[in-house]
């Protein structure tokens, strides 16, 4: 981070890349739920993601502090959330072939 320090405009297009990268993952990742169960096991398997998202959004703010007052700097802090990011986007591609379909 401390390369892009002076650099106000790079570092905002790069968060609005990110912000849109950490958004644009719904609609696919909502689908796949549809296309392996219908029904009740389906709005089983939303309700549990979306209790898992929750845990997430409770959880990753305190680690976020805690890695923060460690090292002194918020750098730790948001490469902590970036990894957190590339893991589940490396499963999704990882596992996708078994979640899809193929269309007939």
């Amino acid at each position: 981070m401390s390369v892009l320090s002076g650099h106000h405009t790079i570092a905002f297009v790069l968060l609005v890349l990110a912000t849109a990268g950490v958004y644009a993952y719904s609609p696919g990742f909502w689908g796949i739920s549809q296309q392996i169960f219908n029904g009740p096991q389906a709005a089983v398997l939303v309700a549990g993601v979306a209790s898992i998202g929750q845990i997430g959004g409770l959880v990753a703010p305190y680690l976020f502090g805690m890695f923060t007052s460690m090292t002194g700097s918020t750098n730790a802090g948001i490469v902590y959330l970036g990894v957190g990011v590339l893991v589940a986007a490396t499963i999704m591609v990882v596992f996708r072939s078994r979640w899809v379909r193929p269309s007939s």
